[in-house]
């Protein structure tokens, strides 16, 4: 195995695509994952995944698509899929093609896209469920009351005005 695995050690981060595209596989055999970071990043590289079926992994991983989700932590069901892809190229080549395309919905603009959809969506049924005293305050607010509680006047602003003689 010597001759086919190079152990590099630590490898900076602006260096690890180069290491991920030039892998024929990623092999991540976690015990766990909270997100699974290492598939993602190498799946955008074009490179399949095969990784237990833990934690994050879950979610990243597309068993049969992008690479392969294996249930439990023996040997044998690693080696029978590495030995799958590494004597299928053509079956490599479509999961690397398919874990590209599905890394970019980890995009940072279609993740900024994603929480500016539920930020509207939160916005929108807050707006929806507000009493009448807190809305009342809001639409004080917009017309410039800024100190008016719950859309009401100021008490000392009334006092000020009768005392000059305006109400």
């Amino acid at each position: 195995m010597a001759s086919r695995v190079d152990y590099v050690g630590s490898v900076a981060h602006e260096r690890l695509p180069y290491y991920y595209s030039a892998a024929d596989i990623c092999v991540i055999p976690s015990y766990y994952e909270s997100f699974g970071l290492v598939a993602l990043e190498s799946m955008a590289c074009g490179t399949p995944v095969v990784a237990a079926r833990v934690g994050g992994l879950r979610s990243t991983v597309k068993d049969g698509e992008t690479g392969f989700l294996i249930p439990w932590h023996c040997p044998e069901p690693y080696a029978e899929r590495l030995e799958l892809l590494l004597g299928n190229e053509a079956l490599r080549s479509t999961l690397g093609h398919r874990a590209r395309a599905a890394a970019q919905a980890y995009s940072w603009q279609a993740v900024a896209e994603q929480v500016e959809a539920e930020h509207r969506d939160h916005q929108r049924q807050a707006g929806e469920q507000r009493d009448p005293p807190f809305a009342r305050h809001h639409e004080a607010r917009a017309l410039g009351d800024h100190d008016a509680p719950f859309g009401g006047r100021r008490a000392d602003a009334e006092a000020d005005e009768r005392q000059a003689g305006g109400v």
